[in-house]
């Protein structure tokens, strides 16, 4: 079998080669009825996709809108408790062969122990793709741990297994890419409306940045001040501008050549929220810490690396200068992310992986978690 490293998997599915499975994800996907929802580039959708493109029966379990709705009719229980009656319910009546869960979803660790027990075929897994060093999240992956078969977290260092607390059944997560949501291939345009593009929560956030800690607005303000005064901006949430989701998230990503990738901590190993994955699927040169050990799956001729932030300005005015280097380095690293971090590569590997039938010569970036 070739390596997923090998362009001959470009743009491939990974076809199930026995029966397909039965999988129950639980998730946001590319929906949510609340306002300014990121929900249209959800990793869970992505799965979802990758996951009926290798041939599997795919069942959706928006846990948002089934907490939301069912509260109708279950108003003397809590959100929780609804979600878990629910799944519970449907679990009997569908009998998947996979429950694929999201780490934000609100199931208790007692319904997961209950089907479980009920259903010791069933194989469970989470993932997550947000920071483990922020909120509530290793404690709710700590809460689903025990009764899942395998932990995918999108940071690969040694605060995941730390975290934890074992080293069995624990995976790193990419942050995947799919060509029919990232749709713009900014690396064929020689000339974009905007140079670089930088979103963010909103201006007081908090960046870790080359051992700095920086709010955003003084980032923003740096940058500013030391890069050419005709430098044009795609912002969101700094700089004046409001926060963006949806289609306006996607227009600002589309004005830009060059897409700032501003981790919470830029030195956490292998560690990026999804926003890499929309800057590099799009097309555009992707600006990244080297510290964040990416450097491992990509060269310099396929990303903006720095390692301070005067490394920084001098790359970003080099690549505005020379629009014809910025494409072709864009192109670059847009085809290998898309080579073995798409859907249908990251879908297989979250199955097999769990159901530890994963070989070495299968994904094997894997390995270097």
């Amino acid at each position: 079998m070739l390596s997923p490293f090998s362009n001959d998997f470009f743009g491939s599915t990974f076809q199930w080669k026995s029966k397909p499975l039965k999988i129950l994800h639980v998730g946001d996907f590319f929906f949510d009825s609340k306002m300014n929802s990121p929900s249209q580039f959800q990793t869970s959708g992505k799965i979802n996709n990758g996951l009926i493109r290798n041939g599997h029966h795919l069942i959706p379990f928006p846990y948002r809108e089934v907490g939301r709705r069912g509260l109708g009719k279950y108003f003397s229980f809590c959100k929780r408790q609804v979600l878990d009656t629910i799944l519970t319910h449907f679990v009997a009546s569908a009998d998947p062969d996979f429950l694929l869960l999201s780490h934000s979803a609100e199931i208790s660790p007692i319904a997961l122990k209950e089907v479980k027990v009920k259903y010791p075929r069933l194989k469970i897994a989470q993932w997550c793709g947000d920071a483990l060093f922020e909120g509530k999240t290793v404690q709710k992956l700590q809460e689903k741990y025990p009764y899942c078969d395998a932990t995918f977290v999108s940071t690969a260092s040694s605060l995941t297994k730390k975290s934890l607390g074992e080293e069995k059944g624990i995976y790193f997560l990419p942050n995947p890419v799919d060509l029919s949501v990232e749709k713009e291939r900014n690396f064929r345009k020689s000339f974009l409306p905007k140079d670089i593009f930088l979103s963010v929560g909103n201006e007081e956030d908090s960046r870790e940045i080359c051992g700095e800690a920086w709010k955003m607005k003084e980032f923003f303000a740096f940058l500013s001040k030391n890069l050419p005064h005709k430098t044009r901006f795609s912002l969101a949430g700094v700089g004046g501008e409001k926060y963006a989701s949806g289609a306006a998230y996607d227009f600002l990503l589309k004005q830009a050549a060059i897409g700032l990738n501003l981790s919470r901590k830029g030195n956490e190993r292998f560690y990026s929220s999804d926003r890499m994955s929309h800057i590099v699927g799009n097309g555009l040169l992707c600006a990244q810490e080297r510290e964040s050990s990416f450097n491992v799956f990509f060269s310099e001729e396929e990303m903006l690396f720095f390692s301070s932030k005067e490394e920084l300005l001098e790359k970003l005015i080099y690549f505005m200068n020379h629009p014809q280097e910025r494409q072709k380095v864009a192109q670059r690293g847009w085809q290998k992310y898309a080579t073995f971090f798409n859907e249908s590569a990251i879908a297989d590997y979250l199955l097999k992986a769990t159901l530890q039938i994963l070989k070495p010569n299968e994904h094997s970036w894997h390995l270097l978690s």
